[in-house]
């Protein structure tokens, strides 16, 4: 898909060892015009009140899981993701990542690492300890999942699945559903990939278009 997609700026690099909130740059992931598609998953409702009450977490904490990642990524960046086990969405960006087309794209480019948060009460031990910290801090706060980030081999995060919306507010592309949102997709991949050939692209744009059918 050569000449289809333009790149795009990605945001001011974050260090993601760092404690305070970070900002990020209003002019990443500059988007075209919405086509309407498959949304990023909204959280559900609050649990029935007879549903169970939070289990304690058994989850590894979140900043081990990034640095088991950094670690085994080497010189490669970070595929650094945000789902939940409710989330459809979610769901189909797992499978974009293992599809036979598309898994030697990401194990060439990223080490992926998966962060469990906004679980419901009867699922709450799922969440790692500090995710939704960790999210906050790297621009996904508010937002529906599955939210993503790309994280280089230095800590920085130099791209994420947030982009400015026509209202002004932050939204996040999630699965990639529509025309600006697959470009916004893989402007952000090209961010921890940028030696991405013609044909690896064309495996990832085939994947999503697949999966955005179902």
């Amino acid at each position: 898909y050569p000449g289809i997609y333009q790149r795009v700026p990605a945001p001011t690099s974050i260090t993601i060892g760092r404690m305070n909130r970070p900002v990020l740059s209003s002019s990443a992931l500059v988007a075209a015009l919405l086509f309407g598609g498959p949304p990023a998953t909204a959280a559900p409702a609050a649990p029935a009140s007879g549903e169970a009450q939070a289990s304690a977490p058994t989850s590894p904490a979140a900043m081990a899981v990034y640095q088991k990642a950094k670690a085994a990524a080497g010189k490669r960046s970070v595929f650094l993701a945000f789902h939940a086990s409710w989330c459809v969405w979610c769901r189909a960006l797992e499978k974009l990542i293992l599809l036979p087309t598309t898994k030697p794209v990401f194990d060439r480019y990223y080490e992926v690492a998966w962060l469990t948060v906004d679980e419901r009460s009867s699922r709450k031990s799922l969440e790692n300890p500090g995710a939704d910290e960790l999210r906050t801090r790297i621009g996904g706060d508010g937002v529906a999942l599955p939210f993503y980030a790309v994280v280089d081999a230095k800590g920085s995060v130099v791209a994420t699945s947030v982009r400015p919306g026509l209202d002004g507010k932050k939204e996040n592309i999630g699965f990639p559903g529509t025309p600006d949102e697959v470009e916004t997709f893989l402007a952000l991949f090209r961010a921890g990939a940028p030696d991405l050939t013609d044909s690896e692209e064309k495996a990832l744009v085939d994947g999503i278009t697949a999966l955005a059918k179902r």
